[in-house]
């Protein structure tokens, strides 16, 4: 009997001990299988972040060749605003040296009168007109011209002139200043005052005689140059219309 439970127990140590090792083939096995699985994965996942940073790249360099074609379109664009803006100014300049001209053509051969009050103190002060007088009315600020074939005043439809006037004294007392030389050029006119209270007056060498207190309009070069003669001083006046290169004025 007890040979047969040590030969019993022998046995169920050897089943115990092959049941062991089949047991660990299994492990093994088992341990292999989800190692491999496991490099499957991560070769998987390594695969994937390449393909994702690939992409990235790519989207990437698509946003830069994007942003260098709108950087591109926008310089372009900038250039043609800049091409239309100087069309556009060169053809404004173009209208306006045409309407100039048109403007200028329109005046040319016009004298230009002393204004008066009211559109009936025309004919008072200028009973005798000639063609191509023109004059402004103060009460409507309106500009008429003499028209000879019909002996009417009628409306002249341009701006009445503009009249600048600058300041220059002179007193041959003092510094024994006798002459004063000055462009008169659209916006150029003069104010000259002397001690004296009668002046002969030379404008290109001819000669008006001024005292207190008188007024006196001089045909200027086909226009009207206005010299006003008041508290010892001349008023020059000129409208923008007038184009007098050089003008010499001189006090004897």
């Amino acid at each position: 009997n007890i040979t047969k439970q040590i030969t019993d127990i022998n046995t169920s140590i050897t089943n115990v001990d092959t049941k062991v090792d089949e047991d660990i083939k299994t492990i093994n096995a088992t341990t292999t299988d989800l190692q491999n699985q496991i490099n499957v994965n991560n070769t998987t996942i390594t695969n994937q972040i390449t393909d994702i940073n690939t992409s990235i790249t790519k989207v990437d360099t698509k946003i830069d060749e994007d942003v260098k074609a709108i950087n591109s379109t926008t310089a372009d664009l900038q250039s043609q605003i800049t091409v239309n803006n100087n069309t556009l100014t060169n053809e404004i300049q173009t209208v306006n040296t045409s309407l100039q001209n048109q403007i200028t053509s329109a005046i040319q051969g016009l004298s230009w009168k002393s204004p008066v009050d009211t559109f009936a103190d025309i004919a008072k002060v200028y009973p005798n007109p000639a063609e191509g007088w023109v004059l402004t009315v103060d009460d409507t600020n309106k500009v008429y011209r003499y028209d000879a074939p019909t002996s009417k005043w009628v409306e002249f439809p341009i701006q009445a002139p503009t009249t600048y006037v600058k300041t220059i004294t002179i007193n041959p007392s003092i510094d024994n200043q006798t002459s004063i030389d000055t462009g008169i050029r659209n916006d150029n006119t003069g104010i000259y005052k002397t001690g004296h209270s009668d002046v002969v007056l030379k404008v290109n060498g001819c000669a008006q005689i001024y005292g207190a207190d008188k007024d006196y309009t001089a045909d200027f070069v086909n226009n009207d140059l206005i010299i006003t003669w008041t508290n010892r001083q001349f008023s020059l006046e000129t409208s923008d219309e007038l184009d007098i290169t050089y003008t010499h004025f001189e006090l004897v």
